[in-house]
């Protein structure tokens, strides 16, 4: 295989209201490439991302992005859902931001058609729905593109908070990134 190709700068996140969620909840897409070893333009998918802005701007610290594992669970429910239930110091200062992982969700996901079906239909439904996008599903491009997600939030670098398997996810990314890790948070 060849080499995972370095990416440069991404455009900035361009904030929206939500479908979904009333304000102060803001909504975006960011585009990564599909395939980190080819990157390129034509073959980029879409990562849904969701923001509650810190309560305090004046004590903002930057952003703290959430992953509720699985693999398979979506972040923007997650932030969505526990809002609520983190502390004032903690929104008063962070922006909460939740994302859904390549191949979940309201990204770019991976379709298998109803699951309620013998695994052998689901399966061929898989591969004839999402054969492109299932070989570039994984934990490491997962990783690659909360990267990409720290650099369209402006942070110079990352603040995590995984969950279950979200714990692997922000080990991997402490691996590969090591220099934009500001503080991780794995419980599970």
């Amino acid at each position: 295989l060849p080499p995972v190709v370095p990416r440069g700068d991404i455009e900035p996140i361009e904030w929206d209201n939500c479908a979904a969620q009333a304000a102060p909840w803001q909504c975006a897409v960011i585009e990564v490439p599909l395939d980190y070893r080819r990157p390129n333009e034509n073959d980029a998918i879409s990562i849904a991302v969701t923001r509650l802005p810190a309560a305090v701007a004046s004590e903002r610290i930057g952003s703290l992005v959430l992953n509720p594992g699985g693999p398979g669970g979506s972040g923007l429910d997650l932030a969505w859902s526990y809002a609520s239930l983190f502390p004032a110091e903690l929104t008063d200062a962070f922006d909460l931001v939740g994302f859904d992982p390549r191949g979940v969700g309201r990204s770019t996901a991976v379709d298998c058609g109803a699951l309620n079906r013998s695994y052998t239909v689901v399966e061929r439904d898989c591969i004839e729905n999402s054969g492109t996008l299932l070989p570039h599903v994984g934990t490491a491009n997962a990783a690659r593109d909360m990267e990409q997600l720290r650099k369209a939030l402006g942070d110079e670098q990352l603040t995590f908070l995984g969950f279950s398997y979200g714990t692997a996810l922000g080990a991997v990314y402490a691996d590969l990134f090591t220099d934009s890790v500001r503080a991780l948070v794995l419980d599970g």
